[in-house]
């Protein structure tokens, strides 16, 4: 605590009068009218780092900025000052968590304090969220991906978000998908709790990705296609060869089949019928009558 009193000192900030327990709007503003504390965001995606199909999540890392003003804070100096990480907690800062996140990991990159009392931090985050997909027109599927951020301490009449912009650094290098665009907004969600009930303000961004068809095709449905049609040379053979009739039908049916649980493994789950089943349905149905 001696650190954190020294360095508020040295900005011209008394240790008794500043508590970083409270937003800045209840600090310089009666408690009857007090206005929410306005947080501006802005987000640069840096990379789609993975896309895990077979449990439908994806890991994104993107810089995110934060933006507000803080009365307290006002010096006479003319330049910001930069704050050290480790003395970033002496301040007060709008705590925020994702809550469909699976994985987290977050370094705070700057914290700097402007002369007039605004405040800006950058945070490099790596997050492994879920993701919608619509199978049924699989492989010329859209995914998207949506990313909440919430106050954990601060319901909706204290803290208000609100974004300033959005850009995309570099779009997505990945092999299998494009990066279409992003899309953000605010909302306000309302939680139950034992304590009673609470609005809390949410801040969301929505990837959108579309997938190359290329690969599946050229890997899987290709070759399924190769394999039905292979079968049917069985009708230009003559009667009398009918165990090789057979043969070339049985070893197609197989070949099928091995083809089939590759695909399984490498295309998403879903619980309704897809463009994926529907497609090998309608070979095994060929090769069956073929068959007969």
């Amino acid at each position: 605590m001696s650190s954190c009193s020294g360095y508020l000192t040295r900005i011209n900030i008394s240790d008794s009068d500043y508590d970083n327990t409270i937003s800045p709007n209840e600090a310089v503003q009666n408690e009857s009218s007090v206005k929410a504390q306005d947080i501006g965001l802005i987000v640069l995606l840096h990379s789609v780092n993975k896309i895990a199909d077979s449990e439908a999540i994806t890991t994104i890392k993107f810089y995110l900025r934060i933006f507000w003003k803080d009365p307290r804070l006002q010096m006479k100096r003319k330049k910001e000052v930069r704050v050290p990480f480790y003395l970033a907690k002496c301040l007060w800062q709008p705590n925020f968590y994702f809550p469909e996140a699976a994985w987290e990991r977050r370094k705070q990159i700057i914290f700097s304090v402007y002369p007039n009392g605004s405040v800006r931090t950058t945070t490099l985050i790596s997050l492994t969220i879920p993701y919608e997909d619509n199978l049924r027109v699989y492989p010329f599927d859209v995914l998207s991906a949506k990313l909440n951020l919430m106050s954990y301490s601060y319901s909706s009449s204290i803290l208000k978000f609100y974004w300033l912009r959005q850009k995309i650094l570099f779009e997505s290098k990945l092999s299998e998908f494009k990066l279409l665009g992003i899309d953000v907004g605010v909302s306000t969600r309302m939680i139950n709790s034992s304590f009673g009930n609470a609005s809390y303000e949410t801040a969301w961004i929505t990837l959108n990705l579309s997938r190359y068809p290329q690969l599946p095709i050229l890997s899987i449905y290709l070759p399924a296609l190769i394999v039905v049609v292979s079968s049917w040379l069985a009708f230009l053979l003559p009667e009398r060869e009918a165990g090789t009739k057979l043969s070339i039908g049985v070893s197609s049916f197989l070949a099928l089949l091995m083809i089939t649980a590759y695909a399984e493994k490498q295309t998403p789950k879903a619980p309704y019928i897809r463009g994926h089943d529907l497609f090998f349905g309608f070979c095994f149905a060929t090769m069956f009558f073929s068959l007969m």
